[in-house]
């Protein structure tokens, strides 16, 4: 097996990251996480927010390394990731917003507009 993604700027600001989703997120069930790279915030925010559903997505390719982060932290309430991708046009078979198993009360992302064109990032 490869070695699992890893990202410092991920260890670096999950614990600022993690006040702020706790002020927030009090109320919410469902989060869908936008652009989830390594899976790294995935699992340390669902660790400290087991009441959430969190829901990582990215493009397909980041898809592996994610299911690693997730397989290794065994939590329940981390979904199998789903692919998300922002377009700038429509695309065949690529279905416009996610629905995997019913809405979000919330999406989070971090670490993903500033490496985005502007039409993706207005798509988004």
């Amino acid at each position: 097996m490869p070695d699992k993604p890893y990202a410092e700027s991920c260890e670096r600001n999950r614990a600022p990251i993690l006040a702020e989703l706790q002020r927030h997120l009090g109320g919410a069930r469902r989060v869908l996480e936008i652009g989830s790279g390594t899976g790294q915030h995935a699992v340390h925010f669902a660790a400290a927010l087991p009441w959430l559903s969190w829901q990582a997505s990215d493009h397909r390719d980041h898809l592996p390394g994610i299911r690693q982060w997730l397989d290794e932290a065994a939590l329940p309430n981390t979904p199998a990731p789903i692919a998300l991708q922002a377009v700038t046009e429509p695309v065949a078979g690529l279905q416009p917003v996610p629905t995997a198993g019913g809405r979000f009360d919330a999406v989070f992302t971090a670490n993903t507009l500033h490496i985005m064109s502007w039409a993706h990032v207005q798509a988004l």
